[in-house]
């Protein structure tokens, strides 16, 4: 036994021995402490003190940065390119001639169309005549006479209706000799004696004849026309003699006249129908186109009504050319810069040939992209915010961009709805169409507040600790040191080190958290380094992008 000791070999037999106990001793230990530490957090934890600084909330989102409004050009028209006056990378206003496209054959259409529309009035000048002739109007002032037809009854045309007679003025026809003719002019003042009732008109001349007839007795006679007042008994064909006042005195006819009605027609239905309405009875007055009685003709109507209709099909036709020409001259429709052209002069375009579009213009003066913000950050957007923008190409570089739109529906995707909202940036500068920008929204600053590392927040039984590293303030917390280690305990959760002290908190970035009370600026307080679980849950809020959301 002592020689086996002393050997070499039994020395390494009973080192390996030992090495196993030690080791099964080890294993026992560590799986006491283990069971006693499963579903805990062992911790790390460093000290940090309460410092003055400043938090800025920021939403941050990327996007695409685009053109403000960007329009292709596309034809509406087939024909060949007469003009294209602009490069791709010209500038151009709005209204710039962009295309002019060879318009001759819709300029003959539309020349057709108006000729269409001139025959289709000339065939129908019968039928614009009988519809007028439907409504018979007085053709005079006068008394209505002789009117001797009914409502509802048909008459032909070319038929006689009644007369129209103006009694309040009457004319003389009265014969002078060749001597008296010669002291007699137009617009001398004359009288009138009325055979039958013996009575003087006053009236004057308005027609002396220079052609004379001869009588019986071959006395050449001339006719002189005297006007007067009609007292109201004067009818046409009474006997009368005249007096004219003369420069050398009156000239008195040596023969009699005859009165005749200054006006008098007969009112003919030039057009038949069925008499529809009637509007006056006989020895009434009426004036000069006053209605008198209306007709009805279906045939005239329907076919008034067929030419209306052909009339207006053919003014749509020509409206519709006429627009339809607008699109041959292709204009620019905003201020922009023209990105693309695939068509230049000398090219024939179709509207169903091609799949690219004539040209591309945008408006490069302003820029703008979306970005999508989670539901829980929405409400803090709002209209007119100013947001830091910096493109992934030249990062050194930032853009002052401004919300401008802000979705009212979002999208839902993995559990988590986002909001598409529009940013604008005013001044782009070199910014291009197509470049990927970062976009930071600021919505909530505070400048030299009480600040602490979020990591050193606890949340348990709906208030939030912090662990003094403080002696002298552990002194005053011991009380509470208790009770949250107490309710810790209850919850399963292990306790840092230190006086636990109960902070009310403010707004938070990433990182720090601002502190309304419970915390003096340089109180140093535990923050954990390092948290590995050990089946338990996180006992630290979650966090969703920059804001927290755990109920700070």
């Amino acid at each position: 036994m002592k020689k086996f000791i002393a050997s070499k070999k039994s020395k390494i037999i009973i080192a390996v021995v030992l090495i196993l106990v030690a080791g099964l001793v080890a294993r026992s230990v560590y799986k006491g402490k283990a069971d006693n530490t499963m579903g805990q957090n062992i911790q790390e934890q460093v000290t940090s003190s309460v410092q003055r600084g400043n938090i800025r909330v920021k939403i941050t989102g990327i996007g695409t940065a685009e053109p403000a409004s960007m329009y292709e050009i596309n034809p509406l028209v087939k024909g060949n390119i007469l003009e294209s006056p602009y490069k791709a990378g010209a500038k151009v206003k709005k209204g710039d001639l962009l295309y002019r496209i060879d318009d001759s054959d819709l300029l003959n259409e539309i020349e057709k169309t108006k000729n269409s529309i001139e025959q289709l009035k000339l065939n129908n000048e019968d039928t614009f005549e009988s519809l007028e002739n439907l409504v018979i109007k007085a053709p005079i002032s006068g008394r209505i006479e002789n009117l001797e037809i009914n409502e509802d009854e048909d008459i032909s045309g070319g038929k006689q209706i009644a007369d129209i007679i103006n009694y309040k003025r009457i004319k003389a026809t009265i014969p002078f000799n060749e001597e008296q003719i010669k002291q007699i002019k137009v617009g001398q003042n004359a009288q009138i004696l009325i055979s039958q009732y013996m009575t003087y008109l006053d009236g004057s001349i308005s027609y002396v004849s220079n052609i004379g007839r001869t009588t019986e007795k071959g006395i050449s006679i001339y006719d002189v026309e005297v006007i007067f007042d009609n007292p109201g008994a004067i009818k046409e064909g009474m006997k009368v003699s005249g007096i004219i006042k003369g420069e050398n005195g009156d000239i008195e006819s040596p023969y009699e006249g005859e009165t005749q009605y200054i006006e008098k027609e007969s009112i003919i239905a030039e057009t038949g129908g069925t008499v529809e309405k009637i509007y006056v009875k006989n020895n009434d007055w009426v004036e000069k186109g006053d209605k008198l009685l209306e007709l009805e003709n279906r045939n005239v109507e329907n076919s008034m009504n067929n030419y209306n209709i052909d009339y207006k099909d053919l003014h749509l036709t020509l409206d519709s050319q006429k627009k339809e020409l607008e699109n041959y001259n292709i204009i620019s429709p905003i201020d922009g810069i023209i990105v693309e052209k695939n068509f230049k002069e000398g090219d024939t375009v179709n509207t169903s040939s091609s799949s690219k579009a004539l040209m591309t213009v945008a408006d490069m003066s302003k820029m703008v992209f979306t970005i999508e913000v989670d539901e829980l950050d929405i409400d803090k957007v709002e209209i007119g915010q100013q947001v830091d923008v910096r493109p992934d190409a030249f990062a050194e570089n930032s853009f002052v961009g401004e919300v401008t739109n802000i979705a009212v529906i979002g999208s839902s995707q993995n559990g988590v709805t986002t909001y598409p909202v529009e940013i604008t940036i005013n001044e782009p500068g070199n910014l291009r169409p197509g470049m990927n920008v970062t976009a930071e929204i600021l919505v909530a600053e505070k400048n030299d507040i009480l600040i602490i590392p979020m990591a050193a927040v606890s949340k348990m039984g709906g208030k939030h600790i912090v662990y003094l590293a403080d002696s002298k303030e552990a002194e005053k917390n011991s009380g509470d040191k208790q009770e949250v280690e107490n309710e810790g305990m209850n919850a399963g959760i292990p306790q840092p080190e230190g006086t636990p002290v109960e902070v009310e908190l403010g707004i938070n970035d990433a990182n720090f958290v601002e502190v309304i009370s419970g915390l003096s600026e340089g109180d140093m307080i535990y923050v954990p380094n390092t948290t590995m679980n050990m089946g338990g849950g996180n006992q630290f809020p979650r966090r969703r992008g920059s804001v927290m959301i755990g109920g700070w």
